[in-house]
């Protein structure tokens, strides 16, 4: 399980430092990556899925340090300064050489990240909506499920391969075990492939469930329950399809995978399935135990996978780290350090995507304003001019930006306060363009993060 990684003098990341670890201190086993498109999340996806399926670090590799945890949770440093100097050949490295190095590091280090499986499921969305049905000149009829975007007749394949493979290993363990007193249905709740998918398509789905194979129909594919009704996988709605493709794949091919990397899961998918695709993921990737048995890293620009990301029950084993691109590269921030407590949805948004800036606006200002008013020595109290005042007065107020006379009722100065009559007394003459917005809440995330260490400080 990686736990941070650090880039230095990357062309298209820059100069970032990501720790995957929570306030705890512990390695998070679920990393969501939230930004806007451009903002750098499948970059930095890739640029990790080709780092462990790579060899030793060159003095070209874009990673300066890598940190993660064997299956016995030992902490492991991956430093590219010393693996640079790993004896390569002078004339560059053939596939065959890459081949051999990377074998001989595998085996030199099997405990090594580089050494265990990584999956990525890139973005696609849109399949065609039918199975297709071909005859051939010997008579002999064929089903051969296609799909744009996937290999639908392997995703189909891939489900009856596990169930069949879960009835084998079943088999094998009982006659290695014959004193074995659990009942079928109790081995397959621990040990099947096929029993998570079922658990997690069924919180997905309040009135959907997988059944299988039904050997009174097509063999060829897999069916579902809704309500009291039979449907063919075929007869499921795009969204429904694209997470049984994608939750399928990954499954099948995740055996001893330790990272699993997807990309924007919420392709095709309704507001209400994005606020619980993450769940599903997990669920996929959790044992009988509780126990997720691979790390997770996503990359979104949903909102809805953002706010489930933050639930409570999340906090130990979720990060969010929110991008955004600069001129020096990729900026990265983590909600460990957003200023607003009890993990503000909006606050979220507003970070990673640019939206509800007026709601921020409100919250933030508030917040401020609620902070000082009950702060010892400060002379803010429930009156808006005296929070007018605060801010004028701050270092970080410079009044070419910042100034903004409102004399609507009681005269004011600062560009905050502006807004905030803007937003509750909304008028005419208050106009507010989005670029006061963020100019308004930059100010004030500057003073309020100087607001809570002076009163952490005493």
């Amino acid at each position: 399980m990686i736990e941070y990684i650090k880039f230095e003098d990357s062309e298209r990341i820059g100069n970032l430092e990501l720790d995957f670890r929570n306030e705890n201190k512990k390695a998070c086993n679920t990393i969501v990556f939230a930004g806007e498109n451009g903002s750098g999340k499948t970059l930095i996806l890739k640029t990790i899925k080709d780092f462990q399926e790579g060899s030793y670090l060159g003095e070209w590799s874009p990673l300066k340090e890598i940190k993660y945890l064997d299956k016995n949770e030992n902490v492991h440093v991956i430093l590219r300064d010393e693996e640079a100097l790993y004896p390569r050949p002078e004339d560059g490295m053939s596939e065959r050489d890459f081949n051999l190095e990377r074998a001989e590091l595998c085996i030199e280090k099997p405990y090594d990240i580089r050494a265990q499986k990584v999956l990525f499921s890139e973005a696609r969305s849109g399949f065609e909506s039918r199975l297709k049905r071909y005859e051939f000149q010997d008579s002999h009829v064929e089903n051969i499920y296609e799909k744009e975007g996937a290999n639908y007749s392997e995703v189909v394949r891939a489900l009856i391969d596990m169930e069949e493979e879960d009835n084998r290993e079943y088999i094998k363990y009982m006659k290695l075990n014959p004193q074995f007193e659990h009942t079928y249905e109790e081995y397959m709740r621990k040990n099947s492939r096929i029993e998570r998918f079922k658990r997690a398509y069924s919180s997905m789905f309040e009135d959907l469930s997988y059944i299988g194979i039904d050997p009174k129909e097509d063999e060829n594919t897999v069916y579902f329950m809704r309500g009291k009704q039979q449907i063919d996988i075929n007869d499921l709605s795009s969204g429904e399809q694209q997470i049984v493709f994608r939750g399928t794949d990954l499954l099948y091919h995740a055996e001893n995978a330790s990272t699993i990397i997807i990309d924007e899961p919420e392709l095709s998918l309704h507001p209400k399935w994005q606020e619980k695709i993450l769940s599903f993921y997990r669920n996929l990737f959790t044992n009988e135990d509780g126990k997720q048995i691979a790390q997770l890293m996503i990359a979104t620009h949903s909102q809805y996978i953002v706010q489930s990301a933050m639930n409570k029950a999340n906090r130990d084993d979720v990060k969010i780290i929110l991008l955004k691109k600069s001129d020096s590269g990729i900026e990265a921030t983590t909600v460990d350090n957003v200023l607003l407590g009890s993990y503000s949805s909006v606050e979220i948004n507003y970070l990673a995507f640019g939206v509800e800036k007026r709601e921020y606006h409100i919250q933030l200002f508030g917040a401020l304003h609620n902070t000082l008013c009950n702060m010892k020595g400060s002379n803010v109290n429930n009156k808006i001019a005296s929070i007018d005042q605060y801010i004028k007065g701050r270092k970080e107020y410079n009044s070419e930006k910042h100034e903004r006379e409102d004399t609507s009722y009681n005269h004011y100065y600062t560009l905050p306060v502006f807004i905030r009559n803007a937003i509750d007394h909304p008028d005419s003459e208050r106009i507010v363009e989005d670029a006061d917005l963020d100019i308004s809440i930059s100010l004030l995330r500057n003073i309020y993060k100087h607001v809570i260490e002076e009163k952490r400080m005493g």
